[in-house]
């Protein structure tokens, strides 16, 4: 989706006159809806709901969605604003596609990894030191890729 947004983006800045826009700005929307309904944006809260503890699962996973939920409405409400004031869709679906790429680096750094662990194990991977868990995906996770 980091990939697809400001190429929609740039869609939108080719000329009204050109012939090969409104099929651009179709293909590319039609690209992205394939892309995020394959996962149906759940992508996140599968992470932290494997990440959290079974403990206090619900409350964690009420409190990733209330931040979500919140964060949805504000761009709500800001979107149309920010949108009449420059004009048009390029700058604001740039935004959201470099938003985007910032917010897959924070997952992949700071989310961590219990796939492989036992269920009762999981506890002990949450409490791993932040600093320790960067350095290992970026030691040993990142040149793999």
């Amino acid at each position: 989706m980091a990939c697809i947004m400001p190429t929609l983006a740039v869609t939108f800045s080719l000329g009204e006159t050109n012939p090969v826009r409104t099929p651009m700005i179709v293909s590319f929307i039609l690209l992205l809806w394939a892309v995020y309904s394959s996962t149906a944006g759940t992508s996140s809260f599968a992470l932290s709901a494997e990440v959290f503890p079974a403990i206090t699962k619900e409350a964690e996973m009420a409190l990733a969605m209330s931040v979500n939920m919140t964060a949805l409405g504000i761009l709500l409400l800001v979107f149309p604003r920010l949108n009449e004031a420059i004009g048009g869709y390029t700058v604001p679906l740039g935004l959201l596609g470099v938003l985007n790429a910032v917010l897959f680096c924070c997952c992949f750094l700071f989310g961590l990894d219990t796939n492989n662990c036992l269920f009762g194990r999981a506890p002990v991977h949450v409490r791993l030191p932040t600093p320790l868990h960067i350095k290992y995906r970026m030691t040993y996770v990142l040149p793999e890729l």
